[in-house]
């Protein structure tokens, strides 16, 4: 059963039975198709667009092209549409096209890492979102082509992984909604992320 109840910014708010397979990825397909259109033909993901004059928008955000590239890879992976793979190709190349890599230093092992830069800001979300798209590119095509910015993310992704844990656990801080959210998301992550904290260890 899909219940409309509300709009999110300009778009129809669905929710969808998640049992409906059927239905889930047709919307997924829409998603995904309307997705890989925004990407040009330089791999960069239109990011603003001016729906009075018909035009992009001057604006762009690294860390959503990062999450839009792993979504379009997904979206292959399930269906096997070339135009994605294309799309997420494209989208990747461009991606690591705004990344610089250079020696880090610390205490959880250092080494030649890769980030992605956007103005005078280091884009910390967008590197671990780049390492999954990367990784997830690896998997799903078995192209090694990227295997050294891979590996340069993987530098990055460790230090954000473990400087986040500095006593081996992950402290959820509540999150009281916005942004199109709906009922309980603190305790929606809090179980799926269960076994990084204590209790879910034991």
């Amino acid at each position: 059963m899909c219940i409309r109840d509300r709009t999110y910014r300009v778009h129809e708010w669905a929710t969808l039975d998640p049992a409906d397979h059927e239905e889930v990825l047709t919307r997924a397909v829409w998603a995904a198709e309307a997705l890989s259109r925004t990407v040009g033909t330089d791999g960069r993901i239109a990011y603003l667009w001016d729906v009075s004059e018909g035009k992009e928008k001057r604006g762009s955000n690294l860390l959503r092209h990062a999450g839009s590239t792993y979504s379009l890879i997904q979206a292959w992976e399930r269906t096997g549409h070339p135009p994605w793979r294309e799309a997420a190709d494209r989208a990747l190349t461009y991606l690591l096209s705004k990344s610089r890599s250079d020696e880090r230093f610390g205490p959880y092992g250092g080494g030649i890492g890769r980030y992605l830069v956007e103005g005078s800001h280091i884009k910390l979300g967008g590197a671990g979102l780049a390492l999954v798209a990367l990784s997830s590119w690896q998997s799903a095509t078995g192209d090694r082509g990227r295997e050294v910015e891979a590996r340069e993310a993987l530098v990055i992704g460790k230090d954000l992984f473990w400087a986040g844990l500095p006593k081996g656990d992950v402290t959820l801080q509540r999150y009281e909604g916005g942004h199109g959210w709906k009922g309980d998301v603190f305790a929606t992550i809090r179980t799926g992320m269960q076994w990084l904290t204590s209790e879910g260890k034991k």
